[in-house]
């Protein structure tokens, strides 16, 4: 049954992805002894073994192995290693479920080895207040509110997380198997660094299972098509209109704030065209600029 669960979410992963080849890096089936773990993948925010260490159990739901990987005992504060990444696309799969009405966290980590002083990118809360099951919310490095979505309490999550490190962005799919995003945008990384998960005992009531986890690098169809040569924009800082110059039509262009807010979308079917950016507040804005199966991100200086 398990195994039919996993292809079966896999094939939803793939939903939407045609434009991209995804490359299996590594997987961990966490088929460790019971007890903590400190090796291979794993390791904890101070780099030592004990208590910190994610614990291996066999009690886990019923949907999951009878052995995966259990936080909730108090000063949890496991690491999953993820090689200390500085460019290029992946995405991270697995397995998550979390007890009705109970807490739990993650955060991405920006160097695989914190030791106690590591600096975190975004951050997820499940049922962050204790009285909130089924509500998880994302948070950007500062604590402020990014997006929330819905996940099944009590039940088994079939967690995507797609990570692009040449444009520090992130993207978190909806918890139900859709394949709906959640939210895309930046990853505050502070210089597109991929080091690892971290998952943390939040408080009394943080109690989670992890299981199954699947590493995959992300590369981009038919790239040829989206050349340096071929395409430009200007001017950057912009003050009203961005134009674009391509000798190819244009399909998409949406642009959004440093919250990951989508505040401009146009579908032109040009070549060359231009938006008006001079309803925007000065600042920093990503757009995604989409060219047949090849999409293209780019930061933009929104000046007075």
């Amino acid at each position: 049954m398990k195994k039919l669960f996993i292809t079966l979410c896999f094939g939803l992963l793939l939903v939407g992805s045609s434009s991209a080849q995804f490359t299996l890096l590594w997987t961990d089936g966490l088929n460790y002894p019971l007890g903590p773990v400190h090796q291979d993948r794993w390791t904890s925010w101070s780099g030592n073994p004990g208590s910190e260490d994610l614990l291996m159990v066999n009690d886990g739901p019923w949907q999951m192995d009878s052995q995966v990987g259990y936080i909730g005992n108090d000063g949890q504060d496991a690491v999953l290693k993820l090689g200390n990444q500085t460019s290029g696309s992946y995405m991270l799969t697995w397995f998550l479920s979390i007890p009705e009405d109970k807490t739990a966290y993650f955060n991405i980590q920006e160097d695989e080895n914190p030791m106690g002083s590591g600096a975190w990118a975004v951050s997820v809360y499940f049922n962050e207040d204790g009285n909130s099951p089924g509500l998880a919310r994302i948070y950007d490095d500062d604590q402020n509110l990014l997006a929330t979505f819905s996940y099944p309490n009590g039940g088994v999550i079939f967690f995507r997380i797609d990570i692009h490190l040449d444009d520090d962005t992130i993207i978190f799919y909806d918890a139900d198997g859709s394949g709906n995003v959640a939210y895309d945008g930046p990853m505050y990384s502070n210089g597109g660094n991929l080091g690892g998960i971290n998952f943390y005992r939040l408080n009394a009531n943080t109690e989670f299972f992890i299981d199954q986890f699947q590493f995959w690098s992300v590369s981009t169809l038919d790239t040829e098509e989206f050349s340096e040569d071929a395409f430009s924009y200007y001017p950057n800082p912009v003050s009203d209109r961005l134009t674009f110059s391509t000798d190819k039509e244009i399909d998409a262009i949406k642009v959004y704030n440093a919250q990951g807010q989508l505040l401009i979308s146009e579908k032109p079917l040009a070549m060359s065209p231009s938006i008006d950016m001079s309803p925007l507040a000065p600042g920093t804005y990503l757009a995604k600029i989409t060219i047949g199966e090849s999409l293209k991100t780019i930061k933009i200086l929104k000046a007075q």
